[in-house]
C-alpha cells in the first residue's frame, strides 16, 4: 500500500469517527428527551426502540473502523 493509500485510508476512518460521534450525540439526544417524568407508554417505546436502531448503527460503524484500521496495520 502506498503512501496515498494509507492517507485516503485514514481520512476514511476519521470520517468514520465524525459519524460515530454524531450518531452518539443523537443517542444522548434521545436520551435527554425521554428523561421527561410524564412520557407515554408509547413515547418511551419509541425512545427505546430508536436508541436499539442507532446502537445497530453505531456497531456496525465501529466495526467497519476496526476492520479498515486492521487492514491498515497489515499493510
Amino acid at each position: 500500500m502506498d503512501d496515498e493509500q494509507r492517507q485516503e485510508r485514514a481520512e476514511l476512518i476519521s470520517r468514520m469517527f465524525a459519524l460515530l460521534t454524531a450518531k452518539l450525540e443523537d443517542g444522548a439526544g434521545i436520551g435527554g428527551e425521554a428523561q421527561e417524568r410524564d412520557l407515554q407508554s408509547e413515547q418511551v417505546q419509541d425512545a427505546a426502540s430508536r436508541l436499539i436502531d442507532l446502537g445497530q448503527e453505531i456497531t456496525a460503524v465501529a466495526q467497519a473502523i476496526e476492520q479498515l484500521n486492521l487492514g491498515r496495520e497489515s499493510n
